[in-house]
């Protein structure tokens, strides 16, 4: 499915709008267009630079006759101009859910029709995709299986689980609980208690699972501060 043609047409004009901005002049306006025209020297060309009858640049015509949304974005995206990330990952995203995941696919395309003008059940949309994702990987008779009726949350929680067995001591965990900024509780694992439980368990944030700034930058800047000790 195409990118909505109102979208690309009210971002067209935002485009215009920054690039008259950023170059005042017709000349240095048809400079930077034309560091985005490619051609081979014969009849293909990747847009058409339109001029006016004084043949100066035709801006607007110019960036209507695009037909590459992706070109477009780009050019956005040089200028300064935010777009939606979903929007701009639209391709690749498509692609890898048609071949895989034909349910998450076709929740997607209805989160894709609504990411403009229903931003907010776009993403939901675009959650029950992932939740379906997930539930399909769950499926998978390489790990154990799931509560069907399990929440995106217990199947998060599942992957994190299988991830954790399966990178057993990677040292990988650490990275996990400070990204998803998680209790580290090692309590009850079969250890002597009164040797194990009193450092086996921090809550998210605490400063045990801060690494110090090393003594040779505190040496070297005297306006660095420690980390709590």
């Amino acid at each position: 499915m195409k990118i909505s043609p109102k979208y690309m047409v009210q971002l067209i004009s935002r485009i215009e709008l920054a690039i008259w901005k950023e170059f005042s002049s017709y000349k240095n306006v048809e400079a930077y267009i034309k560091r985005w025209h490619e051609d081979d020297g014969n009849f293909w060309e990747n847009f058409r630079i339109a001029n006016k009858d004084d043949g100066n640049i035709d801006l607007p015509a110019t960036l209507l006759g695009i037909g590459d949304d992706e070109l477009l974005f780009k050019i956005a995206v040089d200028l300064g101009i935010e777009i939606p990330g979903l929007v701009y990952s639209v391709p690749e995203i498509k692609g890898i859910l048609s071949s895989s995941y034909e349910t998450a696919a076709s929740t997607f395309e209805n989160a894709l029709k609504k990411v403009i003008d229903e931003p907010a059940t776009s993403v939901c949309c675009a959650n029950s995709a992932l939740e379906s994702i997930v539930k399909h990987i769950c499926q998978n008779s390489a790990i154990q299986r799931c509560d069907p009726h399990a929440t995106l949350y217990d199947l998060v929680q599942h992957i994190l689980m299988q991830r954790r067995c399966e990178l057993w001591g990677e040292g990988q965990r650490f990275f996990d609980i400070k990204r998803l900024n998680i209790d580290m509780d090692r309590r009850g694992k079969g250890h002597t208690e009164t040797l194990w439980n009193a450092a086996s368990n921090y809550p998210a944030g605490d400063k045990n699972l801060t690494f110090l700034i090393p003594k040779q930058e505190i040496d070297a800047n005297p306006n660095m501060v420690q980390n709590p000790l």
